[in-house]
C-alpha cells in the first residue's frame, strides 16, 4: 500500500451483528472461538490467528459463527500485513454468509492495502450500489482512484464522502492531496486547513499544506507548517527533512544541515536527507561533497529518482554534460513520468549542442508538466537553435501566458523578432524584460545590439554599458559596445571595449577581427596585423581576416602580399564579390586598370547589386578614358546607392571630361547636398561654372574651397586652379587665382 499515512486500526471494523443476535451467538460460542475474539480485542494478533484457526476447525459451527470467525481472522491477518490470507478469509465469509456491506468494505480495504486497486474499486463500487449513503465506501473509493492516478475522480468520490460525513478529517486530507496533484493549490490549502481544524494534532496535514506552500514559493509559511510536524511528532524524521527543504530555499543552509543531521539520527538509512545535504553542498559550489552525498543517497535507495536527478544537476553545474545526461537517464528509467528529469536532461543535451534530442526531452517535460512555463520556454529555445522560429515564438508566447513576469521569455521572443530583422518588435520585448528585471544583463546586451541594427548607435551605449556593469565578464556585451563606438567613429573607445572582450576570450575570432579592423582604422597597422594573424591561425578559413589583412598590406603598399591574401579570400569564398572588389583596388593602385576591371566585372557577375564594384569599375574606365563605360557604371552605382556622395562626384568628373559642364554642375551639387564639406568637389563645381562662363558662381565655389582647405592643400589647389583656368581660357579668373599663386 502506498497511501500517505497509516489509517487508524479503528477503521478496520469487524462484522457488526445486531445486538440480540450477537448476544445469542456469544452464548453458544465455543471457548476457543471466544479466546480468538478476546485475543483480537487485546491486540494479540498472532494468538488470535491461531485460536480462530482452531475455532474454524471445529465441527458443528453455525454459519454465523463461521462467518464471524473468518471475518475476525481476516482482520487479524490484515493487521499482520498478511493480505493474501485476509482476502481468502473475507472471500470465504462472503461465500458462506452472502452479500454483506461490512464484509465487502473489509475485503475492499485489504485489496487496497495489497495494491490490487482494480479489485478494491470493484468492492467499494458494490458497497455504494448496496448502500448509496455509505461515506466510508466513497472515502476509500477516493483513495483507490488517487492511487490509480485519477485525482479528478478521486476528488468527486471524496467530496461525496465529505457531504455524507462532514467531520471526516481523513477525507479532507486526501481530497487536499488530490487537489494538490491537480494543481488546484488554493483548494488544497483550504482542505488541509479543514483537516487541521478537525484534528489539530495531525502532523501529516501540516506536512501536506507545507508542501503546497513550497510549490507556491511561500517558504516561510511552509516552514511554519513543517515546524508543527516537528512539535507534534519529534521522533518522526519527516518533519525535520521537510523543514530542511524549506530552510534550503530560504537560504539558510547551516540550519538546513542541522535538520538533515536530526533526520538521519532518527533514521540513519533514510535516503532523502542525504539528497538534501547534497543540495546544500551543491549550492555552495562544493561539488565533491555534493556528489558524495548524492551517491550515499543512491547507495541507500537505488530506486531514488530524486537522488539521481540531483546528482545529474551537480554534474551539469560542473560542465560534465554527457555524464549528467546519463544520470538523468537513470532517474527516468526509475520514474518514466519524472517531468523535471526530462527537463534537466534536455538542458544537458542543449549545452552539449544536441538541440534535436534536447527538443524531445523538452517535449516530454511539457507533456508531463503542462503548467510549467520553464518547460515551454526551454522547448522554445531548442526550436530557436534549430531555426524553427514559428514554433519557438509559439512556445515563448505560451510561457508568457503561463508566467507573465517571465523576463527571460521576453528576451528569447525578442531574439526571434531580431533574427527576422523586426528590430522594433525586438526592442519592445527587451524593454518588457527590463521592466520586470532592470539588471537582466542579456536583455541589456540584446537591446543594445538591436539599437545598433536600427542605426541608433548613441542610444545603444547606455544598455550595453549597464550590461557590463552588471556582469563584468560579459565578453560579448563589450564586443557590442565596441561596435556602437566604432559606428559612431569613436575608435579609441571602440578599441578599449574590443580589448576587454579579447582579454576575456582571447580565442574568439570575432573579437580579434573587429579589434584588428579598429587598429587598422587608427593606422596602427602592426598591431592590426597581429590580431588578424591570430584570427587566421585560429580559423584558416576566415575569409574576412584575409580581406582585412589584404587591405592593410595595400595601405602599406605591400601589394604582392595584398594580392596573395585576396587570392586566398577569393578561393575561400568564390561567390563573394567583396574579395574580388578589393583585389581590383590593388590592381588599380598599381596602375593595372585593365586587370582591375576584370576583377570588378567578376564581382558584379556574382552580385548585380554590389554597387562598390560599379563605382570602382567606373573609376578604372575613367582612368583609361573610356568615358561612356565609366558613365554607365556611375549611373548604375547612383541607382543602387543614391546616398553615396562619391558616386555623384565621380560621375560629375566624367561629365566634366566629356564637356557636359551643366550635368557636371548638377552631379557635384547633388553630392554636396550629401556632403557639404567635400572641398575638391566644390572646387570642381567652380571649374564647371567657369566653363559655363558663370564667373560669380565659379568664384564663390573656388573661394569657399580655398577657405576650407588647409595650408598645404590650399597651395596645391591654387596651382591646379591656375592651370585649369588657363587651359580652358578663363582669362579674368585665371588672372585672379594665378596672381594668388605667384604671391604665395
Amino acid at each position: 500500500m502506498s497511501a500517505l499515512r497509516l489509517i487508524a486500526t479503528a477503521a478496520l471494523a469487524a462484522v457488526l451483528l445486531p445486538a440480540a443476535t450477537e448476544n445469542r451467538a456469544r452464548a453458544a460460542t465455543p471457548e476457543v472461538c471466544a479466546e480468538g475474539a478476546g485475543a483480537l480485542a487485546m491486540n494479540l494478533y498472532n494468538v488470535a490467528v491461531t485460536s480462530l484457526g482452531d475455532c474454524l476447525a471445529l465441527p458443528g459451527l453455525t454459519e454465523r459463527q463461521r462467518v464471524t470467525a473468518l471475518s475476525q481472522r481476516g482482520e487479524a491477518y490484515t493487521i499482520l500485513d498478511d493480505y493474501e490470507s485476509a482476502i481468502a478469509d473475507y472471500s470465504r465469509a462472503l461465500e458462506i454468509g452472502g452479500t454483506d456491506v461490512e464484509l465487502l468494505m473489509s475485503l475492499g480495504r485489504v485489496h487496497f492495502y495489497n495494491d490490487d486497486n482494480a479489485a478494491a474499486l470493484a468492492r467499494f463500487d458494490r458497497v455504494i450500489e448496496l448502500d448509496p449513503e455509505n461515506s466510508e465506501a466513497f472515502y476509500f473509493r477516493g483513495l483507490v482512484l488517487s492511487e490509480m492516478d485519477d485525482p479528478q475522480n478521486a476528488v468527486i468520490a471524496l467530496s461525496r464522502s465529505i457531504a455524507l460525513e462532514e467531520e471526516s478529517a481523513n477525507a479532507f486530507f486526501y481530497r487536499a492531496s488530490s487537489y494538490a496533484e491537480l494543481g488546484r493549490q488554493e483548494e488544497a490549502i483550504a482542505d488541509y486547513s479543514k483537516a487541521i481544524e478537525l484534528d489539530p494534532f495531525d502532523g501529516w496535514a501540516f506536512i501536506g499544506r507545507g508542501d503546497v506552500f513550497m510549490d507556491q514559493g511561500l517558504y516561510e509559511r511552509a516552514l511554519l507548517d513543517f515546524e508543527q510536524m516537528v512539535l507534534i511528532d519529534p521522533h518522526n524524521p519527516t518533519g525535520f527533512s521537510r523543514r530542511a527543504g524549506a530552510l534550503i530555499d530560504l537560504g539558510r543552509p547551516e540550519d538546513a544541515l542541522a535538520d538533515v543531521a536530526r533526520a538521519l539520527k532518527l533514521d540513519p538509512e533514510a535516503s532523502d536527507p542525504y539528497v538534501q545535504r547534497g543540495i546544500v553542498f551543491m549550492g555552495r559550489g562544493d561539488f565533491e561533497a555534493a556528489d558524495a552525498a548524492f551517491e550515499k543517497a543512491i547507495h541507500l535507495d537505488p530506486t531514488n529518482a530524486w537522488a539521481f536527478n540531483n546528482h545529474g544537476n551537480s554534474l551539469f553545474h560542473q560542465g560534465r554534460y554527457q555524464e549528467a545526461s546519463q544520470v538523468f537517464a537513470v532517474a527516468l528509467a526509475i520514474d518514466p513520468d519524472y517531468g523535471i528529469a526530462y527537463y534537466n536532461r534536455g538542458l544537458s543535451l542543449a549545452r552539449s549542442g544536441d538541440y534535436r534530442t534536447a527538443l524531445d526531452d523538452f517535449e516530454a517535460a511539457v507533456r508531463l508538466l503542462p503548467g510549467d512555463a520553464s518547460s515551454r520556454y526551454m522547448r522554445g529555445r531548442a526550436h530557436y537553435y534549430l531555426g524553427e522560429m514559428d514554433a519557438a515564438e509559439a512556445d515563448f508566447d505560451r510561457a508568457l501566458a503561463l508566467a507573465p513576469d517571465y523576463a527571460d521569455a521576453y528576451v528569447a521572443r525578442g531574439l526571434v523578432h531580431h533574427d527576422r530583422q523586426n528590430f522594433d518588435a525586438a526592442v519592445e520585448d527587451y524593454n518588457a524584460a527590463l521592466a520586470l528585471a532592470p539588471a537582466l544583463a542579456w536583455a541589456l546586451n540584446h537591446k543594445g545590439r538591436a539599437l545598433i541594427d536600427l542605426g541608433r548607435y548613441t542610444e545603444a551605449i547606455a544598455p550595453l554599458a549597464e550590461a557590463v556593469t552588471q556582469v563584468p565578464d560579459y565578453d560579448v556585451a563589450y564586443y557590442h559596445l565596441g561596435n556602437a563606438y566604432y559606428l559612431l567613429g569613436d575608435l579609441e573607445r571602440a578599441l578599449d571595449n574590443y580589448s576587454s572582450a579579447v582579454a576575456l576570450d582571447p580565442r574568439d575570432t570575432d573579437f580579434l577581427l573587429q579589434r584588428g579592423r579598429t587598429l587598422a582604422a587608427l593606422a596602427r597597422y602592426d598591431a592590426a596585423l597581429a590580431d588578424l594573424d591570430a584570427v587566421i591561425d585560429l580559423d584558416p578559413d576566415e575569409t574576412d581576416a584575409f580581406v582585412y589583412r589584404g587591405q592593410i598590406y595595400s595601405e602599406k603598399r605591400l601589394y604582392t602580399e595584398a594580392i596573395a591574401d585576396f587570392n586566398q579570400a577569393v578561393m575561400l569564398a568564390p561567390r563573394s564579390p567583396w574579395a574580388l572588389n578589393n583585389r581590383g583596388l590593388v590592381h588599380a593602385d598599381t596602375g593595372d586598370y585593365s586587370a582591375a576591371i576584370v576583377d570588378y566585372s567578376a564581382a558584379i557577375d556574382r552580385d548585380k547589386g554590389y554597387y562598390p564594384a560599379y563605382h570602382n569599375r567606373g573609376l578604372a574606365y575613367h582612368e583609361l578614358r573610356e568615358l561612356a563605360d565609366a558613365l554607365e557604371d556611375f549611373n548604375q552605382a547612383a541607382k543602387l546607392q543614391p546616398q553615396d556622395p562619391d558616386v555623384f562626384f565621380a560621375r560629375g568628373d566624367v561629365h566634366y571630361d566629356m564637356g557636359e559642364f551643366r550635368l557636371a554642375v548638377d552631379d557635384y551639387s547633388e553630392g554636396l547636398e550629401l556632403n557639404p564639406d567635400a572641398v575638391w568637389a566644390r572646387w570642381s563645381r567652380g571649374l564647371s561654372y567657369a566653363q559655363l562662363s558663370e564667373s560669380a558662381a565659379a568664384r564663390r565655389d573656388i573661394d569657399k574651397a580655398l577657405e576650407l582647405s588647409g595650408e598645404k592643400e590650399r597651395h596645391e589647389m591654387l596651382l591646379h586652379t591656375c592651370g585649369q583656368l588657363l587651359r580652358q581660357g578663363s582669362i579674368a579668373l585665371s588672372v585672379r587665382y594665378c596672381g594668388q599663386t605667384a604671391t604665395q
